[in-house]
Order: structure tokens, then C-alpha cells, then sequence
């Protein structure tokens, strides 16, 4: 499999077989490509569109992530981000109006460059698309050092009680609707000495996909 993925992005030429072996990896395991509305009747067309996909974007991809070695980074693009990227784009479709899709899961595993990747990938199908993390909603510095004052435990940012719920609601709600221009939150972790402060907003407007990741 990997070997073919390294024909795609080298733009060699595949073969009947090679092909094959690409449809039939696509409907297996069965869980992943019923998530993914992959079935033996669709499988061909599915995968030829994913290749043009995965040939536009791999480079970029690869700048985006140089610390995952180029097997794992190869197989996960291939496997995971480009098929959650077009789904999301056949689901924008469908709709009437921006899709918000959560991106959920502990710290450091991975929603940052989950949300990165997919912006990327829906920018190359034709999406205009932003990634908002929850990390973007901690209260300023001057806020976070008055809640240390009511609690130590605190200290650090990431526990319950260390972001404005508030502020994230109304911007997603803002970009729901998909009504003019809309600031959105950023937050600059290497400001106090590490300890983050809200930074300048990014002042978008008629965004199609929202990858939240909380």
C-alpha cells in the first residue's frame, strides 16, 4: 500500500493492480468505510478522486507536519485527513448554511494539526474554511491572574474555569449564521513568559467549514 502512495506522490504512473489494491483497501476495515460512505459500488470513483487529492496536497501537507516521518504521514493523509476532508465537503454541500464540526480530544493528541490539515485540504477542494481551537478562548492574562487569586489550583491554563465559554458560543453561533465579518479569537502562548495572553483577533468572513477542536 505504502509503496503505491509513494508512486502517487512521485507521479509514477499506476497500474490495473495498483488501483485494485487502492479500491480494496478502501472498504476495509468495514468500520472505517462505512464511516466514510465508502461502499464496493462507489470505491473506483471514490478513489481516483482522493489520489488527484492526495497528489495536490501531499507537499504541503508535509511542510505542515515535518515532525511525523513520511510512512506514518503518508498512510494517515491517505487513510484519515482526505476522506474526513471530503466528507466534509459533500456535507457543506448538502447544507444551507457554515458547518461547524468539533474536533474533540485530550491535550496534545493532535486537534491543532487535525484542524490545520483539514483547512488545507478544503481550501484545495474549494472551501473556505477556518480552524478555531479552544485554546483561542483562554481569559487574558489579567483575567487568569485574578482567578489565581480565587483558586491556586489555576495556576496553569487548561482547567475548567480558564476559558470564556461566552466568547466561543457567540463566535460560533456568529459563524453559524454566516452573516458578515466576524472576529475571531487568538491566543498567543509564548506572551508573559509562557503563560499566554489574548492576542489581535483574525477578522474573517464568509467561511464554509468551521473545525472547532475542544
Amino acid at each position: 500500500m505504502l509503496d503505491i502512495l509513494i508512486k502517487l506522490v512521485t507521479g509514477e504512473q499506476l497500474g490495473l493492480s495498483d488501483w485494485q489494491v487502492l479500491e480494496r483497501e478502501a472498504i476495509a476495515p468495514f468500520s472505517r468505510a462505512r464511516a466514510f460512505g465508502i461502499t464496493p459500488a462507489n470505491a473506483s470513483t471514490i478513489v481516483k478522486g482522493r489520489s488527484h487529492l492526495f497528489c495536490s496536497v501531499y507537499s504541503k501537507v508535509q511542510r505542515l507536519c515535518p515532525q511525523i516521518r513520511e510512512n506514518l504521514l503518508l498512510s494517515t493523509l491517505w487513510n484519515l485527513w482526505l476522506p474526513l476532508g471530503m466528507q466534509l465537503g459533500t456535507a457543506r454541500q448538502q447544507g444551507d448554511r457554515p458547518l461547524v464540526q468539533g474536533i474533540l480530544g485530550g491535550q496534545g493528541t493532535g486537534k491543532t494539526t487535525l484542524g490545520s490539515v483539514l483547512k488545507l485540504i478544503l481550501q484545495q477542494l474549494g472551501y473556505n474554511s477556518l480552524s478555531l481551537s479552544i485554546d483561542d478562548l483562554y481569559l487574558t492574562y489579567a483575567e487568569r491572574q485574578q482567578l489565581k487569586q480565587q483558586d491556586p489550583r489555576l495556576v496553569w491554563r487548561g482547567p475548567p474555569g480558564t476559558h470564556d465559554v461566552q466568547l466561543g458560543m457567540t463566535v460560533l453561533q456568529q459563524l453559524r449564521d454566516g452573516k458578515g465579518r466576524v472576529e475571531i479569537p487568538r491566543f498567543d502562548k509564548s506572551a508573559w513568559g509562557g503563560e499566554g495572553d489574548r492576542a489581535a483577533p483574525e477578522v474573517v468572513e464568509n467561511i464554509d467549514i468551521v473545525c472547532s477542536s475542544i
